[in-house]
């Protein structure tokens, strides 16, 4: 069933490999479901909640910011917390993609 859903969903060999990576270093429980696989929710946000927390908090906020590079290309972002998603990241004051 899991493979079935990667399949129709078009998953590259790449994202499997950081979705497992990370599933694995996240999940609690040994005896897990199909669901625990698609159930991990992090909150990341556009452009424009970037522009706001600058506006808001000043450039220095810019060492508390990271931003992941989605499968699809777009650029999102979200306060450092301890999480790593499964996605090429950088600090939003580096230069360089990490993973």
């Amino acid at each position: 069933m899991l493979s079935q859903m990667m399949v129709s969903e078009g998953w590259s060999e790449e994202r499997f490999k950081r979705t497992y990576e990370h599933f694995l270093t996240t999940q609690k429980y040994p005896n897990w479901t199909v669901a625990d696989w698609f159930s991990f929710d992090i909150e990341v946000h556009p452009y424009a909640w970037y522009l706001e927390q600058i506006h808001v908090n000043g450039a220095s906020v810019n060492a508390s910011i990271e931003c992941y590079k989605l499968p699809d290309e777009k650029i999102c972002f979200r306060y450092v917390d301890g999480q790593t998603l499964p996605f090429p990241r950088k600090m939003v004051r580096d230069k360089e993609w990490v993973g």
